[in-house]
């Protein structure tokens, strides 16, 4: 399913294969991360596809919870239980005894029937077979087996992860013999957002997106959304050499003679090479130019850029039609929410020009996930006529350990801050442009940046 831009795979069709077919899922994952969310939003969407009824045995855990907290985030599980399209058992003793098991037994048997090539849910199940010998829970596979065959039933379990050996046994045993296999984890930083992901652990080979992990996006009414770092898949960008982009920063425009538009550059620079002054200063000229420009720092606040630029010797007043400059705090975000957040901007803004400042501050969040994105958001500018700019810190060493950038960049741009007995020289560095037959060359440049003499506009 394709939204303004965005690829969220579905649950059903992508994930599920379409859920045709007799198949045992196990969901699972430590408690809290979400796992009733999940089996909520699968039952809403296999109702509302119409491909048939559902049925959820809960064990210890009351009807009327299950549908609270599915309408705490908008999920009406009663309104399917009215129309008969849903049907929840709450069953109250653990199937170690032989009542249990016949309790347990019965209610299969009776979701079977009422769902027929439906879905039939056992919630929690470690709770369904705790206790149970391995002779019992071979006979309960059985009876699974033969409602899959019998009926076509699809049947989902969902395990809570405990450290005990007896748990991970009886879990791995319906792991081995399930068709799809799926974990659910979340990280809870000290401050910022909680962030949900889901891993495919089974079937490796078949599923259609590049990552096996998956963030799960949570939207009031739809459950959860997943989001592929692999929004496009493929993408068609059509450069014209003698489009140019002169930046108005003489030191710049002599040493590359001009940015081809819709190609992606990255300057790399350790602290105090001037990467934020350099953007800062680009994105001025570029919006004074027409340009439309949108620029996003990942550490500093829009309103002390704005004061950076007056330092600079510009007004943003002067340019605010065409710059707009925005602050995303990496701790208070998921990478769903700030490619969206970007593809908000350049649709109401009407970008030609992106810059991200400070692509080491999300790599710090998000580690090798935050790359992925960058390609994703590089590719969708390059298919779209943009030019993206972006700033990537380095150490003594060299980068920091994320993915190199330098894979995606067209244009490769070093800035270096060098010390020459007790003062310093800074010097911004071509170490590659793809599109351009040009030798790699440093130049000597200050800080504010000399203005460009060439009369061109970014348009000439």
């Amino acid at each position: 399913m394709t939204i303004s831009g965005i690829t969220y795979p579905d649950i059903i069709d992508d994930l599920l294969e379409g859920l045709r077919h007799p198949s045992l899922i196990i969901i699972r994952g430590p408690a809290g991360v979400g796992k009733a969310l999940f089996i909520a939003t699968l039952v809403k969407d296999y109702i509302e596809k119409g491909r048939g009824k559902a049925y959820i045995i809960n064990f210890m855990i009351s009807r009327e919870t299950s549908i609270k907290y599915a309408r705490r985030h908008g999920i009406d599980l009663e309104k399917y239980v009215h129309e008969d399209k849903l049907n929840i058992r709450n069953i109250v003793s653990i199937p170690f005894s032989e009542e249990g098991l016949a309790s347990l037994y019965t209610a299969l048997t009776e979701a079977a029937d009422y769902v027929r090539d439906g879905i039939i849910v056992l919630y929690p199940a470690d709770l369904a077979f705790v206790g149970l010998t391995l002779r019992e829970i071979v006979k309960v596979i059985g009876v699974i087996r033969s409602i899959m065959e019998d009926f076509g039933s699809k049947i989902v379990l969902s395990f809570t992860e405990h450290d005990d050996e007896e748990s991970a046994r009886v879990r791995g045993i319906f792991e081995a013999i399930a068709d799809f296999v799926f974990r659910i984890s979340a990280e809870i930083p000290e401050a910022g957002v909680p962030r949900r992901y889901l891993t495919i652990i089974k079937p490796i080979g078949r599923f259609m997106f590049a990552s096996r992990t998956l963030e799960l996006y949570t939207e009031h009414g739809t459950g959860y959304r997943l989001f592929s770092y692999g929004i496009l898949p493929t993408y068609k960008a059509e450069i014209d050499l003698n489009d140019k982009i002169y930046t108005g920063i003489k030191v710049l425009d002599e040493l590359v003679d001009g940015f081809i538009r819709g190609t992606i550059v990255a300057f790399l620079g350790t602290t105090g090479a001037g990467k934020t002054a350099l953007l800062l200063t680009l994105a001025y000229k570029l919006a004074e130019a027409g340009e439309r420009v949108l620029y996003i720092s990942l550490e500093e606040p829009a309103e002390q850029l704005i004061q950076a630029l007056r330092g600079l010797g510009y007004s943003y007043e002067d340019v605010r039609e065409n710059l707009l400059i925005m602050n995303i705090n990496p701790r208070a975000i998921t990478l769903h929410s700030f490619f969206n957040i970007l593809l908000r901007r350049i649709d109401m803004f009407k970008v030609s020009v992106i810059v991200i400042d400070g692509l080491h501050a999300l790599a710090r969040e998000f580690g090798d996930e935050t790359f992925r994105v960058i390609k994703d958001i590089g590719y969708y500018a390059k298919s779209s006529k943009m030019t993206l700019f972006i700033s990537e810190l380095l150490g003594e060493r060299g980068a920091l350990p994320l993915p190199p950038i330098s894979t995606i960049a067209d244009a490769l741009i070093r800035l270096v801050l060098e010390r020459i007995n007790h003062n310093y020289n800074r010097l911004i560095c071509l170490e590659k442009y793809r599109m351009k037959s040009i030798e790699p060359t440093c130049k000597v440049f200050k800080i504010p940046l000399e203005p460009s003499d060439q009369p061109r506009t970014c348009r000439d």
